[in-house]
């Protein structure tokens, strides 16, 4: 392709062919500019469409499986931590190998829940979402499967179901006092 003085940089695309069998460009230089010009676009391009990195539209929680949700703990409790703190963390409580960790911790960040820095040749992980957003999460798709979308219905099975002390009732009834006096206002 002669040179016409134009700027062109082709968006990030795959090593396959396209509809015509042709196979995107390889060489050091892409649209008569160097492979540096084509590697900062795709770092902006990927910036610009994340919105984690500009503040953009609200991040979803993710949903966590068991042991990612140890993880997370893990990482909530200490603020940050090295695959290796995580295991050795979770193993107190029941054995996890640190591959499985490891594993995990990747989808973690391909869920958008954690994200890491690197120290030498070490990654240290740092939860990205709160505990109160997976809580409030969590309890929302509880209430909303399990009790039709009844809050009551979920205190009510607790009150019939579960062990509660005196002093948690107690607070339970401070609280609806609370919340009924603030909703008089």
């Amino acid at each position: 392709m002669p040179d016409t003085g134009q700027r062109h940089v082709d968006p990030p695309r795959s090593g396959r062919a396209n509809a015509e069998g042709v196979r995107p460009r390889r060489s050091s230089h892409v649209g008569g500019k160097n492979i540096l010009t084509n590697i900062v676009y795709r770092v902006k391009f990927n910036m610009l469409n994340n919105p984690r990195i500009f503040g953009g539209e609200k991040m979803t929680v993710p949903r966590f499986g068991r042991v990612e949700l140890r993880i997370m703990h893990v990482l909530w409790e200490k603020g940050q931590a090295t695959a290796r703190e995580i295991t050795e963390a979770m193993n107190r409580s029941a054995r996890t190998a640190h591959s499985t960790v490891q594993t995990l911790l990747r989808k973690l960040e391909e869920k958008g829940a954690v994200d890491h820095e690197i120290d030498g040749r070490t990654f240290i992980f740092r939860p990205l979402v709160k505990p109160e957003q997976v809580r409030q999460k969590v309890t929302r798709e509880c209430i909303d499967r399990l009790f039709a979308g009844s809050p009551g219905g979920l205190v009510a099975y607790l009150l019939q179901h579960e062990r509660i002390s005196r002093e948690e009732l107690e607070q339970f009834r401070q609280m609806i006092d609370e919340s009924a006096k603030a909703r008089r206002r």
